[in-house]
């Protein structure tokens, strides 16, 4: 029962990701919408509300929006194969 459960899980990944490609219109288009959202949301916060953190363990607001360019760089310097303009180092790091 395992082993067709492991099957069927494995055949809804398969199916998904062949027909999940989409085009290269469509994804800056995704890029766009992604970056006039960021915006917004980075715009609605107030200048003081940047170092908010809602409990003491997770990162503050500004550090989750620099761990997002960190991520963002990393996407996009293994797709296009160019290096980060920001090099090995961590933006959230600095």
């Amino acid at each position: 029962m395992k082993r067709l459960t492991l099957l069927i899980a494995l055949f809804v990944i398969a199916c998904t990701s062949a027909f999940a490609q989409i085009t290269r219109e469509q994804s800056v288009a995704e890029w766009k919408r992604a970056k006039a959202y960021t915006k917004a949301y980075l715009d609605a916060m107030p200048a003081d509300g940047y170092t908010f953190k809602a409990t003491p363990e997770v990162r503050t607001f500004a550090q989750q929006f620099l761990h997002l360019a960190d991520a963002t760089y990393y996407f996009i310097s293994a797709a296009s194969g160019k290096p980060s303009p920001v090099g090995k180092t961590s933006v959230e790091k600095q």
